[in-house]
């Protein structure tokens, strides 16, 4: 086991200097590698204009404002390798889901961060997938950072780890 995870190493080493996409079908194991360049460059960003950058480079076939006056709302969710949560909740990429009941912060609904570094928080374990998620009716907001709690949720597209945990 101790080879492959060498392996696995050296073929993301290689492809993050070559900004190649790399998977492993065997292991289920999917990497959308970022130029280092691209990854300074944003950790030097601020927090509104790593957003407003994330926004663009993956949501760039959205149609996003008309998703805005239908009252969606774009954050960042950080899930488990297994696109579960906290609370052991199922999520697949491109689905909605509503709560039943009033969202209440850190109790009930769907939590997300407005701004993509609030999610380290959350989720800093190494196998984590992050996704920009847009939310309806946004309800509470935790102080402190970006954590907003909402009534509806639909997952959009994964994100590397990278502009999350870095």
């Amino acid at each position: 086991m101790s080879s492959f995870l060498l392996l696995l190493s050296v073929l993301m080493a290689l492809t993050a200097v070559f900004s190649i996409p790399f998977a492993c079908t065997k292991h289920n194991i999917q990497f959308d590698v970022i130029p280092l360049q691209d990854a300074r460059k944003f950790n030097k960003m601020k927090p509104g204009m790593q957003r407003d950058y994330l926004i663009n480079k993956y949501l760039d076939g959205y149609d996003q404002k008309r998703m805005k006056a239908q009252g969606w709302t774009i954050a960042f969710k950080g899930f488990n390798s297994n696109m579960t949560c906290m609370n052991d909740f199922a999520y697949r990429e491109g689905k909605t889901y509503t709560c039943e009941g009033e969202p209440v912060l850190c109790a009930n609904g769907f939590h997300a961060c407005l701004l993509p570094k609030d999610v380290s928080s959350y989720y800093f374990d190494g196998g984590n997938k992050y996704h920009i998620v847009f939310l309806k009716d946004v309800r509470h907001r935790l102080n402190g950072d970006s954590k907003v709690c909402a009534k509806t949720i639909k997952i959009g597209p994964r994100i590397d780890h990278r502009y999350i945990t870095e």
